[in-house]
């Protein structure tokens, strides 16, 4: 627990080099304590009037020009030359007076223009980029090899006269001297557009600086940013790792390491190498710097802290995607579902296709109950990145709206037209389910399984199994279906995953066959290797154990770890529960709550539903129960542990009620999903 708390989740120091101030030492002369504060006070204000006024003038003098960097024509068969657009438009961002179109922007227009599936963007791409953003200016280059003699061929061209601005040409011995080419081209171009000299010398760094000497090590970068577009994390994180083993001190490609490891949860490596990144803060670009920050303090303070280094951010750079992006995704998490929506719709009109942006405006729309919002934005979504994660997505919007047979249509036509998308069968199971038409979802998730099937279509069935098994009651089928998954990360070498699905085993022993000896010998498996489990939901699995085990205080100093802001409330209102103070979790479940995910409040109404039970507090233990019913995230298999037990639940609130109707009405539904249960489950025996 050590551990988590100090090396998971606190970055050592962060929050100090970011803002860290220092204070004037006291004068033990009563004159200087008077007149040097004052001395300062009118330097600060005189300094803070200049730079008003100079701000003011300087924006007057001129607007920015607007201008794009196409990718560079590459002849000299070196791939890792293949980047250097991106480093001039880097270069060009420092400055004052341009506005530059960045290369994910123009991938962006070319999107709306429906052009895909381009790798390179040339000059004829270029002018329709330019002509559909209202950019005059146009710079192309050529990069040819003579030797070990490199050149570059440059043009900035006014596209609206069809005409050269200026021409100018670099050329440097070895792949060392490129960087200082880009950084003469940069010059060149901000001299002829009229920069002047005085604003280029004072917001220049040279481009090595700010990113890499290495051009191997910037290709790498270059990779794992189109990697993290594509949802492709492990093979960007593959690409980053790369870069810094040629450029140690590559703090942009530390940055995104971290991102890339953020994003699949786990905070371990996210924070070991933001703090790498923050060490090379000054060689990370000025705008990226503040997006590095954002991260680092997100795991050292949370997320609200986190937006306030992002609001700082837009007030320079108003129109930046990822930085808009970034606050739509924390606020999405911090349950601020209207800023979310706010934001990554936004997002979305720079960039219809952006599947980030797609993906948790999904979940966004989801979560508002706006499920119609949901299902046209997860069809585009689907329609852009065709991955499994969309097609789940889709199915959940067709299940939300209770168009199962919308979404039955829908799988058949995906299946015809590409019978190796294995997981259909999974979303098909999912609705049969939802339709409680369970010998037909079974029949699908059995063709998962089968033996001639490839590893990852039996490893998702296996895991689908898990939960389907709790819905109708077959523990033991369950049990078997998780050894058969934790077995494989075991023998993957797959530490946190063969951790979380054992861990997962155990949670799974308590909540469903309520025996938490059993439980805790599960768990305790997982106990000498705690120092490599690097997964956030082991981890808040973990103590949702200590509190079904009665170690309250060691459930809430793990909490307090956790880099998410409503856990802790979490973790209380389920104490509150075992401590059978169900007002207090009540308050919690209407205010703290409100904002945590869907499958998480399935587990936290059941718990607070029995506490309120035995309370005698029998209506309000009903409303409790019919919360969770009308609730269909699937999400962790909380629905299938709890949905069931409702019914049952339920039979018990109403037979104490004296109605005797509704208790044999909930009863009996009970009774029917668990038709095939093992017949020993103390729960099936006394519905009965």
């Amino acid at each position: 627990l050590r551990r988590l708390k100090r090396d998971t989740v606190k970055v050592s120091g962060i929050s100090n080099d970011l803002y860290k101030t220092e204070k004037n030492s006291k004068g033990k002369n009563k004159f200087k304590k008077i007149i040097i504060p004052l001395f300062v006070l009118v330097i600060i204000t005189l300094s803070v009037l200049g730079y008003i006024f100079i701000s003011h003038d300087s924006e007057n003098e001129y607007e920015r020009i607007p201008i794009a960097v196409i990718d560079f024509i590459n002849e000299t068969n070196e791939t890792e030359l293949n980047g250097l657009s991106g480093m001039l438009i880097t270069s060009l961002e420092q400055s004052k007076r341009l506005a530059v179109l960045t290369r994910s922007r123009m991938f962006d227009i070319l999107k709306q223009l429906k052009i895909s599936e381009i790798d390179r963007i040339d000059e004829s791409l270029g002018r329709r980029i330019c002509k559909e953003a209202n950019v005059n200016t146009l710079a192309t280059a050529t990069i040819r090899k003579f030797g070990e003699l490199y050149t570059i061929d440059f043009k900035v061209l006014n596209v609206d006269k069809n005409e050269y601005l200026f021409t100018s040409k670099e050329e440097g011995e070895g792949q060392e001297s490129i960087p200082t080419m880009i950084d003469n081209l940069s010059e060149n171009v901000r001299t002829g557009l009229k920069e002047k000299i005085s604003e280029i010398k004072a917001s220049t760094t040279n481009i090595a600086e700010v990113t890499s000497s290495n051009l191997k090590a910037y290709q790498h970068y270059f990779k794992g940013e189109e990697y993290i577009d594509k949802l492709r994390f492990d093979l960007a994180r593959e690409e980053f790792k790369k870069a810094i083993e040629l450029d140690s001190t590559f703090g942009l490609a530390y940055y995104r390491l971290a991102y890339a490891f953020n994003w699949e949860a786990h905070p371990q490596q996210s924070a070991k190498y933001i703090t790498k990144a923050i060490s090379f803060l000054n060689r990370i670009p000025e705008k990226e710097r503040y997006l590095a920050r954002a991260l680092a303090v997100n795991l050292q303070e949370g997320q609200s802290a986190a937006i306030e280094v992002l609001d700082k951010m837009e007030k320079i750079y108003p129109n930046d995607k990822e930085m808009l992006y970034n606050i739509g995704d924390l606020s999405y998490h911090l349950g601020e579902l209207v800023k979310a929506k706010q934001y990554l719709e936004k997002v979305l009109t720079m960039d219809p296709v952006f599947i980030r942006a797609l993906q948790h405006l999904t979940w966004t729309y989801r979560d508002m109950g706006l499920y119609e919002n949901m299902l046209q934005v997860a069809k585009q979504y689907n329609s852009v990145s065709d991955s499994e994660e969309s097609f789940n997505l889709l199915s959940d919007a067709f299940i939300e709206l209770g168009h199962f047979d919308e979404g039955l249509e829908f799988i058949k036509h995906e299946r015809e037209l590409n019978p190796a998308r294995y997981y259909l069968a999974n979303l098909a199971a999912k609705i049969y389910i939802f339709q409680e038409r369970y010998n037909e979802a079974e029949k699908e998730l059995k063709t998962l399984i089968g033996e001639n099937e490839p590893q990852s279509s039996r490893l998702l069935g296996y895991s689908s199994l898990t939960n389907f098994y709790n819905y109708i009651g077959k523990h033991r089928e369950s049990m078997i279906a998780f050894d058969y998954v934790i077995d494989y990360y075991w023998q993957q070498k797959d530490t946190s995953l063969a951790a979380y699905w054992q861990l997962g085993k155990g949670h799974f022993i308590y909540a469903a066959l309520d025996d938490i000896k059993a439980a805790e010998i599960e768990i305790k498996k997982t106990f000498p290797y705690q120092a490599s489990i690097d997964n956030l939901f082991y981890w808040t699995g973990l103590t949702v154990f200590y509190i079904y085990n009665g170690e309250f205080d060691l459930a809430v100093n793990l909490a307090k770890s956790a880099p998410i802001e409503w856990w802790e409330f979490a973790v209380l209102s389920l104490i509150h529960n075992q401590k059978k103070e169900c007002t207090e979790s009540e308050v919690l479940m209407d205010t703290e709550l409100q904002s945590s995910p869907s499958y998480l409040k399935i587990e936290l109404l059941y718990h607070l539903a029995k506490c309120q039970f035995e309370q005698n507090e029998y209506e309000k233990s009903a409303q409790s129960l019919i919360k969770l019913q009308a609730i269909r995230n699937t999400g962790l298999g909380m629905r299938a542990m709890y949905y069931p037990k409702s019914f049952y639940l339920l039979g018990k609130i109403y037979e104490k009620k004296g109605d005797r109707n509704l208790a044999h009405k909930n009863y009996t539904k009970f009774l029917e999903m668990w038709k095939n249960a093992d017949e020993d489950l103390p729960e099936l025996i006394d519905a009965k």
